[in-house]
């Protein structure tokens, strides 16, 4: 069996590509297919890496196509290539590679993240999402697809609220997806158990104190919600102060929000908050990735509000609080739900959340 070896240096040409286009830092790593053997041997895979961190980029591909001459079909090594005609700057023949490795091995998660990396290049950001999407169905403790998927849908979700107020060319430079490229063919170990989260990350926009509110699940692979409009109208309650008009546009942001997790629509979801929003010890990309992480590993979510009550804080800022009926194939939980909303630009978002 190959001797597995990692490295987590950023390479330089792939790391100048990555941020042209607002990406992250490219990550390189080599191991054995499943412990299979390989014709790319351990001393070759060490050296290809060496090769590619000082630049011998022409080197390195000269050695795999040596190699490919021999197993033509070796998923490792056509993995490896995609990645350094990447590097050279030949990312359409590095897409065909990674085509190819989709079309032969679907069983492989690698070949769909590079493929995704470089959809999301290019700009389609649907052909990255659905790609992405297959690798971690694959695999579903693929982390890598998780966190580019997370980003990938921090950015649609940016991109949107961008349009919606029409937001300067320098400011959408920030939340470009950080995607990373891998030539990595793992060995996956046994999935870790996702966070429990019913009610959602717990946190404020700039840094409010966290509650202790019991760890819920929060992820899914189909859910319904079932907010229906008589409990709702019955148990809607407003606060003096809070015009009718501002309850209905709060309780419909409320709905909408709870309709969006339910059905896993994560960057409609996403959409509800404020652009900042984070939670205490995590910044909104990380808080986006495990959200993104926790609502798409559930088989389904059955989320129920009921007993809303709006009431104002100053202007432009309201408390609302419910019932929470949150049910998942992993958890099952009823709590008490407070959100924050603050109209910004003529939408209301979420800028805190807690659970109790």
């Amino acid at each position: 069996m190959n001797k597995k070896i990692s490295i987590a240096t950023p390479i330089s040409s792939m790391q100048q590509w990555a941020w042209q286009r607002g990406l992250s830092a490219l990550l390189l790593a080599l191991t054995p297919i499943w412990g299979q053997a390989s014709a790319l041997d351990a001393t070759t895979a060490r050296l290809i890496q060496q090769w590619l961190q000082s630049g011998q980029y022409q080197r390195a591909l000269a050695t795999i196509d040596e190699k490919l001459s021999k197993a033509p079909d070796d998923a490792e090594l056509l993995l490896a290539k995609g990645v350094v005609l990447v590097e050279l700057g030949k990312r359409e023949e590095a897409k065909q590679i990674f085509l190819r490795l989709v079309n032969e091995h679907p069983g492989l998660p690698e070949p769909h993240n590079n493929l995704a990396v470089i959809y999301a290049a290019q700009g389609e950001y649907d052909k990255a999402r659905a790609t992405l999407e297959a690798a971690i169905k694959t695999h579903p403790s693929y982390a890598t697809a998780f966190e580019n998927l997370g980003d990938l849908y921090a950015k649609l979700a940016s991109q949107s609220y961008a349009k919606a107020l029409n937001l300067a060319r320098a400011q959408k430079r920030d939340i470009q997806p950080k995607l990373r490229l891998l030539n990595q063919v793992i060995a996956l170990a046994t999935p870790t158990a996702v966070e429990n989260g019913a009610g959602g990350a717990i946190g404020t926009v700039k840094s409010a104190r966290a509650s202790n509110a019991p760890a819920q699940d929060e992820s899914a692979t189909s859910a319904t919600v079932k907010t229906t409009a008589d409990t709702t109208a019955a148990n809607a309650r407003t606060a003096p102060g809070a015009t009718n008009g501002v309850r209905h546009d709060i309780q419909a942001a409320v709905e909408s929000w709870a309709d969006a997790w339910s059905k896993r629509d994560i960057q409609r979801y996403l959409d509800h908050y404020a652009p900042d929003f984070a939670t205490p010890g995590m910044s909104n990309r990380e808080w986006i990735n495990d959200r993104t992480q926790k609502i798409v590993s559930k088989k389904f979510i059955d989320v129920k509000i009921s007993n809303i009550s709006i009431r104002p804080i100053d202007a432009g800022t309201y408390q609302v609080r419910f019932v929470q009926r949150y049910r998942s194939d992993q958890l099952t939980a009823t709590t008490r739900k407070t959100l924050v909303f603050a109209n910004k630009n003529g939408r209301w978002l979420i800028t805190s959340e807690r659970s109790s």
